[in-house]
């Protein structure tokens, strides 16, 4: 663009003060038109169409197809791949006027600007007016998700250090999985006392998913027959809960699952069970651990939680083995009232 509005104003054999002059500007803007520093905007280029008696498109070097785009595109998910970031931000400017209504270019434009490890508050500012506007052009069949670009803002306030702006934005459209960012918030605001608050729920919230993680993983293993390495993954992840501290009460609940797991499955390997069952029988009586919780963590103790989920499913083979281990009289012995209600069901 820049060469051609030199050209245009040339040919018309006029300075840059008379055309500033024609287009209510300035001759710095003109100047940084012609050098490629910066670009006008809409109305402007509207203005500058008209007085050379030139399409937009002409100005743009606007090409009628999307091949430039997907080409361009494709540049910047490479540079980012490999770490080359070579393409400058005037390029992404000057790509994204041409074609304003793209929303992969947007998108890309996003994760290039993210990528970049020298950042400034320029190119913060770029990523939530391209984030802003993939929002206004968003496609409900794209891999990312309204909750991911309105992520990107809050990011992009965090990393500008407006932290007030960011709790804002964040609180004003309920957005998800910023947790760690709200985190820096409160210690950028110096709220101290929230920032740790915060912290030690998102390390709870991180251990509980972890442990249910690997739960999950032992009962797949197990469905699948694996029970040597379902074995092992329940006796990793007894290992870990002890490991975090000396007493099970955090994730008794879990505990007790994975107890009865091993049980179960050291029967099935000809392993000596006594010790673990004698665990889930002086266990047996135990209710969920008696400490207060933040909301947040609610989800790892109710009756939603992905083990609960497991053992209602009457078509889990894994529980009709469960079952077939135990007479009806020791399933009762050993299990709290919660699951009682559960296996009693299934058994019928």
């Amino acid at each position: 663009m820049e060469n051609k509005i030199a050209k245009l104003r040339k040919e018309k054999n006029i300075s840059q003060e008379e055309l500033a002059e024609i287009l209510s500007t300035t001759r710095q803007a003109v100047s940084k038109w012609e050098r490629g520093e910066s670009y006008p905007d809409v109305d402007k280029l509207k203005d500058l169409a008209t007085f050379f008696n030139v399409s937009i498109d002409y100005l743009l070097d606007y090409e009628n197809d999307n091949e430039s785009v997907n080409q361009f595109i494709k540049r910047m998910d490479e540079a980012v791949n490999k770490e080359t970031y070579d393409i400058t931000i005037d390029e992404i400017k000057s790509m994204i006027i041409k074609n304003n209504n793209n929303f992969d270019l947007y998108i890309s434009s996003i994760m290039y600007l993210l990528a970049i490890k020298e950042g400034n508050n320029n190119y913060y500012d770029l990523m939530i007016e391209y984030a802003n506007k993939a929002l206004k052009l968003f496609v409900d069949n794209s891999n990312i998700t309204r909750n991911d670009l309105h992520r990107v803002i809050v990011m992009a306030y965090v990393l500008k250090k407006d932290y007030k702006r960011a709790k804002e934005y964040g609180n004003q459209y309920k957005v998800s999985d910023i947790e760690i960012l709200l985190i820096n918030c409160e210690y950028g605001l110096n709220n101290m006392d929230e920032a740790l608050s915060k912290a030690s729920d998102l390390y709870l919230i991180s251990l509980s998913e972890m442990i249910n993680a690997n739960l999950m993983e032992t009962l797949i293993l197990a469905r699948k027959k694996n029970y040597k390495e379902a074995y092992n993954v329940s006796c990793f992840s007894l290992s870990f809960i002890k490991s975090i501290g000396n007493n099970d009460s955090l994730f008794l609940d879990v505990v007790f699952i994975l107890k009865f797991l091993n049980y179960v499955l050291e029967r099935k390997l000809n392993l000596n069970y006594s010790d673990t069952l004698n665990y889930l029988k002086e266990h047996k009586d135990d209710r969920k651990a008696n400490i207060s919780h933040s909301k947040s963590l609610n989800y790892y103790y109710n009756d939603d939680s992905i083990i609960i989920s497991v053992l209602k499913n009457e078509d889990n083979s894994f529980l009709n083995d469960i079952i077939k281990s135990f007479s009806k009289s020791e399933i009762y012995s050993i299990f709290t009232d919660l699951y009682k209600e559960i296996f009693e069901e299934v058994a019928k």
